[in-house]
């Protein structure tokens, strides 16, 4: 982290909260108008929005093994990139009217923000561990405020009448080249992990029973119960 000027450091982790929230309110408030240039039926909306949850849920399973062997920087960039690449392929869909390349665009940029959520995270914990600073607050506060400020842009362009396509190309363009920077700012070994020669041949696996106890279980019920209903409010209170 020494090659890394912390203030630095610390503006891009800023950024890369900040970043997935706006992207994640551009289209969730112009989902209606999604819904509407793709011609589909509520239930057909649903299967275009499962995709999202397809591509989190794989995002999240294996951000932990790509940190590990790739380093959070590198995960959290191709995160990213997938991001930029989602709102891409959203905006064809949405030209073309094409139901399964919008699920699909939306499976891209779950996949995006799961490994990006889990990357920043483990790069913000290693600064609190260096520093002493307590700063994980403020960084998940960022991502809040980066979906205020989607949500208002998005509403504005809405009564602008400005299109969907071109709402989510010009947010695509807007939001890569900060990406760049940030990037260029992260430390580039956080999260590997280091093997000492012949570590391997002795390393036992550990089994499921020895990470997971009633704690941790309580915990991912709570968080199940919250990412159910975020993740209803986000996919339908839009377009009802």
């Amino acid at each position: 982290m020494s090659s890394v000027s912390p203030r630095h450091l610390k503006l891009a982790l800023f950024a890369l909260f900040f970043l997935p929230g706006v992207a994640l309110a551009s289209w969730v408030t112009r989902t209606p108008a999604l819904r509407d240039m793709l011609q589909v039926s509520v239930g057909e909306m649903g299967l275009v929005l499962f995709g999202m949850s397809i591509g989190a849920m794989t995002g999240v399973l294996v951000a932990g093994p790509a940190i590990s062997h790739l380093g959070a920087r590198k995960v959290s960039a191709l995160g990213l990139v997938a991001v930029v690449v989602s709102l891409l392929v959203l905006a064809l869909a949405a030209s073309l009217g094409l139901q399964y390349l919008a699920m699909a665009g939306l499976a891209v940029f779950g996949l995006g923000v799961g490994l990006c959520e889990i990357a920043v995270n483990i790069e913000g914990a290693a600064l609190e561990k260096a520093t002493g600073a307590h700063i994980m607050h403020v960084l998940h506060g960022c991502f809040s405020l980066g979906a205020v400020v989607g949500a208002v842009i998005g509403f504005g362009l809405t009564a602008w009448a400005v299109s969907l396509p071109v709402h989510l190309v010009a947010m695509a363009g807007v939001i890569a080249p900060v990406v760049v920077w940030c990037i260029r700012n992260l430390p580039a070994a956080t999260g590997l992990r280091r093997i000492e020669p012949g570590a391997v041949l002795h390393a036992k696996k550990p089994s499921i029973l020895s990470v997971v106890d009633a704690r941790l279980l309580m915990i991912g019920v709570v968080v199940l119960g919250v990412a159910l209903a975020e993740g209803s409010a986000t996919d339908w209170l839009p377009i009802l």
